[in-house]
């Protein structure tokens, strides 16, 4: 079975109305439109405007992380149950637990930090957030102590209402930052949770390209491997979008 073949067969088992388009899935009472985009398809332009918010998904992710993508996707389209944040309890956690809760629950996996912390349901870690240490940055005439919210994610089928400000305020009250800077990746995001917690957009990362190898699904940045196998193929990821958080 294709990638778009098994694609759709899974968006088929949702309880959702589609509308299929040209290369998208169209879910309106979501306000979601999905573009799969498989290893050898040239005809999706770069970051193509679209009244709604599309999520591009590209078939090595599909490929590598499916069981994630699919209880992802499954909230994005469905719905999920929510969970309120001040009824959960506030935990500093270990590398080990941040690392394998992320590899659980984010796309990208787990990522370097040094300050992490949980939010407990009933004993179970059910979102999680990780933060740089400071680096001290030139802002006009001002030395400031900068942070990178380098992850945040809640269980794939669960909204931790709150959850994401919680967590940002515990960071903020034990380290002190002058600011604290995040990106949302424009694959899958337009970065509303950050705007809601007053996040300031502060420019965006340009289009990033990558050699994947079809035989194992791995990503080689371009700048760093000029010189591609013969059987690897181009992709490209939308970049991002930059936000601070000013204290």
């Amino acid at each position: 079975m294709t990638f778009s073949q098994s694609f759709a067969s899974f968006l088929h088992t949702l309880q959702s109305p589609l509308i299929l388009e040209s290369n998208a899935f169209l879910f309106t009472e979501r306000g979601l439109r999905i573009v799969p985009v498989s290893l050898d398809d040239e005809s999706v332009p770069i970051g193509e405007e679209s009244e709604i918010r599309t999520i591009y998904l590209w078939e090595d992710m599909w490929t590598r992380k499916r069981p994630l993508v699919q209880k992802w996707l499954a909230g994005e389209i469905e719905g999920r149950e929510s969970v309120f944040a001040r009824k959960c309890s506030l935990q500093v956690i270990t590398k080990k637990e941040s690392d394998f809760f992320f590899e659980e629950t984010h796309l990208l996996g787990a990522a370097r930090a040094k300050y992490r912390y949980g939010l407990f349901n009933n004993g179970q870690l059910i979102a999680a957030a990780a933060f740089s240490g400071m680096r001290m940055i030139r802002r006009g005439d001002r030395l400031c102590r900068s942070a990178e919210w380098v992850r945040y994610a809640s269980l794939p089928k669960l909204t931790v209402v709150g959850g994401m400000g919680k967590l940002l305020s515990a960071f903020v009250a034990e380290h002190h930052p002058d600011d604290v800077m995040s990106y949302a990746n424009k694959d899958w995001s337009e970065g509303a949770a950050y705007t809601k917690l007053g996040f300031e957009a502060a420019g965006e990362t340009p289009v990033q390209y990558y050699w994947i190898d079809p035989q194992t699904m791995q990503r080689y940045p371009v700048k760093r491997h000029p010189f591609p196998q013969p059987h690897w193929k181009r992709v490209y990821g939308l970049g991002s979008l930059k936000f601070m958080y000013y204290l």
